[in-house]
Protein backbone atom coordinates (compact mmCIF):
# COMPACT_ATOMS: atom_id res chain seq x y z
CA UNK A 1 0.00 0.00 0.00
CA UNK A 2 3.04 2.39 0.65
CA UNK A 3 4.26 1.88 -2.74
CA UNK A 4 0.71 2.91 -4.03
CA UNK A 5 0.13 6.24 -2.15
CA UNK A 6 3.52 7.42 -3.37
CA UNK A 7 2.32 6.62 -7.00
CA UNK A 8 -0.83 8.96 -6.39
CA UNK A 9 -1.16 12.44 -6.66
CA UNK A 10 -2.28 13.62 -3.26
CA UNK A 11 -3.34 17.36 -1.76
CA UNK A 12 -3.65 16.72 2.17
CA UNK A 13 -5.09 18.92 4.56
CA UNK A 14 -3.45 18.86 7.90
CA UNK A 15 -4.07 20.90 10.98
CA UNK A 16 -1.49 22.11 13.97
CA UNK A 17 -2.98 19.05 15.76
CA UNK A 18 -2.84 15.78 13.18
CA UNK A 19 -0.30 14.42 15.02
CA UNK A 20 -1.60 15.04 18.57
CA UNK A 21 -3.61 11.24 18.69
CA UNK A 22 -0.89 9.85 17.85
CA UNK A 23 1.24 11.39 20.42
CA UNK A 24 -1.34 10.61 23.16
CA UNK A 25 -1.71 7.14 22.10
CA UNK A 26 1.95 6.38 22.44
CA UNK A 27 2.06 8.34 25.88
CA UNK A 28 -0.98 6.41 27.30
CA UNK A 29 0.34 2.72 26.00
CA UNK A 30 3.81 3.39 27.54
CA UNK A 31 2.15 4.88 30.98
CA UNK A 32 0.04 1.62 31.54
CA UNK A 33 3.14 -0.33 30.33
CA UNK A 34 2.00 -2.10 27.03
CA UNK A 35 5.21 -1.86 25.23
CA UNK A 36 7.18 -5.31 24.94
CA UNK A 37 10.67 -3.15 25.40
CA UNK A 38 11.09 0.17 27.14
CA UNK A 39 12.88 1.32 23.91
CA UNK A 40 9.76 0.59 21.53
CA UNK A 41 7.97 4.30 22.44
CA UNK A 42 11.58 5.98 21.59
CA UNK A 43 11.41 3.91 18.36
CA UNK A 44 8.19 5.35 17.39
CA UNK A 45 9.05 8.53 18.40
CA UNK A 46 11.61 8.40 16.12
CA UNK A 47 9.81 6.75 13.03
CA UNK A 48 7.43 9.45 13.53
CA UNK A 49 10.60 12.14 13.13
CA UNK A 50 11.52 10.59 10.24
CA UNK A 51 7.63 10.90 8.84
CA UNK A 52 7.67 14.24 9.70
CA UNK A 53 11.10 14.39 7.78
CA UNK A 54 9.83 13.08 4.54
CA UNK A 55 6.49 14.53 4.55
CA UNK A 56 8.67 18.19 5.28
CA UNK A 57 10.63 17.04 1.83
CA UNK A 58 7.62 16.31 -0.11
CA UNK A 59 6.09 19.57 0.55
CA UNK A 60 9.34 21.64 -0.16
CA UNK A 61 9.14 20.02 -3.43
CA UNK A 62 5.40 19.55 -4.22
CA UNK A 63 6.32 15.70 -5.14
CA UNK A 64 6.30 12.23 -3.18
CA UNK A 65 9.98 10.63 -3.47
CA UNK A 66 10.41 12.76 -6.69
CA UNK A 67 6.92 10.67 -8.33
CA UNK A 68 3.61 11.76 -7.74
CA UNK A 69 2.79 15.34 -7.14
CA UNK A 70 2.19 16.49 -3.21
CA UNK A 71 0.23 19.35 -1.93
CA UNK A 72 -0.33 19.85 1.32
CA UNK A 73 -2.69 22.56 3.54
CA UNK A 74 -2.64 23.78 6.21
CA UNK A 75 -6.45 24.00 8.03
CA UNK A 76 -7.79 26.38 10.85
CA UNK A 77 -10.35 23.60 10.82
CA UNK A 78 -9.36 20.58 13.68
CA UNK A 79 -12.25 18.03 12.68
CA UNK A 80 -12.06 15.25 15.24
CA UNK A 81 -11.63 12.60 12.25
CA UNK A 82 -9.64 12.33 9.50
CA UNK A 83 -11.51 12.70 5.89
CA UNK A 84 -10.33 11.01 2.09
CA UNK A 85 -11.92 11.11 -1.02
CA UNK A 86 -10.75 9.42 -3.76
CA UNK A 87 -12.08 10.02 -6.83
CA UNK A 88 -11.47 8.92 -10.60
CA UNK A 89 -13.64 10.15 -13.76
CA UNK A 90 -15.98 7.16 -12.77
CA UNK A 91 -15.83 6.32 -9.20
CA UNK A 92 -16.00 8.23 -5.95
CA UNK A 93 -15.41 7.11 -2.32
CA UNK A 94 -14.97 8.13 1.04
CA UNK A 95 -13.37 7.23 3.99
CA UNK A 96 -13.85 8.69 7.10
CA UNK A 97 -11.43 7.51 10.15
CA UNK A 98 -13.16 7.59 13.35
CA UNK A 99 -10.77 8.04 16.37
CA UNK A 100 -8.03 5.61 16.04
CA UNK A 101 -9.48 2.00 14.89
CA UNK A 102 -12.39 2.62 13.51
CA UNK A 103 -13.07 3.65 9.62
CA UNK A 104 -16.38 4.04 7.22
CA UNK A 105 -16.22 3.32 3.74
CA UNK A 106 -18.96 4.39 1.28
CA UNK A 107 -19.34 5.00 -2.32
CA UNK A 108 -22.61 6.97 -1.67
CA UNK A 109 -23.31 9.47 -4.17
CA UNK A 110 -24.84 12.22 -2.77
CA UNK A 111 -22.19 11.77 0.92
CA UNK A 112 -19.27 11.58 -1.56
CA UNK A 113 -20.49 14.91 -3.47
CA UNK A 114 -21.06 16.28 0.09
CA UNK A 115 -17.68 15.40 1.36
CA UNK A 116 -15.94 16.64 -1.75
CA UNK A 117 -17.81 20.08 -1.34
CA UNK A 118 -16.81 20.16 2.37
CA UNK A 119 -13.36 19.62 1.45
CA UNK A 120 -13.16 22.05 -1.19
CA UNK A 121 -14.53 25.20 1.75
CA UNK A 122 -11.79 24.20 4.09
CA UNK A 123 -9.26 24.17 1.18
CA UNK A 124 -10.52 27.60 0.51
CA UNK A 125 -9.80 28.71 4.23
CA UNK A 126 -6.73 26.74 4.63
CA UNK A 127 -2.92 27.56 3.98
CA UNK A 128 -1.17 26.61 0.84
CA UNK A 129 2.35 25.35 2.47
CA UNK A 130 3.89 23.47 -0.40
CA UNK A 131 6.41 25.30 -2.78
CA UNK A 132 7.01 28.44 -1.75
CA UNK A 133 5.25 28.97 1.71
CA UNK A 134 8.40 28.66 3.23
CA UNK A 135 8.70 30.53 6.60
CA UNK A 136 4.85 29.12 7.74
CA UNK A 137 6.04 25.37 6.46
CA UNK A 138 8.96 25.57 8.76
CA UNK A 139 7.18 27.22 11.56
CA UNK A 140 4.25 24.04 11.10
CA UNK A 141 6.81 21.32 10.58
CA UNK A 142 9.27 22.46 13.61
CA UNK A 143 6.18 22.70 15.97
CA UNK A 144 5.30 18.84 14.89
CA UNK A 145 9.26 17.81 15.74
CA UNK A 146 8.76 20.09 19.24
CA UNK A 147 6.07 17.89 20.36
CA UNK A 148 7.69 14.39 19.48
CA UNK A 149 10.63 15.48 20.83
CA UNK A 150 9.08 16.54 24.24
CA UNK A 151 7.01 12.98 24.30
CA UNK A 152 10.91 11.38 23.46
CA UNK A 153 12.31 13.28 26.48
CA UNK A 154 9.60 12.26 29.18
CA UNK A 155 9.94 8.60 28.00
CA UNK A 156 13.53 8.86 28.69
CA UNK A 157 13.85 10.15 31.56
CA UNK A 158 10.68 7.76 33.01
CA UNK A 159 13.36 5.19 32.19
CA UNK A 160 16.19 6.54 34.13
CA UNK A 161 13.61 6.11 37.10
Amino acid sequence: MNQNYHKIASTEIWTVNTIDPILRLLEFYRDIESFESKNTPILLCNQLLQLIENLMSWTEKEKKNNKASFKLLLSPISPENSFMLVKNEEFSSTAIKLFTINSIITSQPTFCEQTEKWIKNNISKSSLLSGSAARERFKFFQSMKNKVNNLMEKFEQKEMY
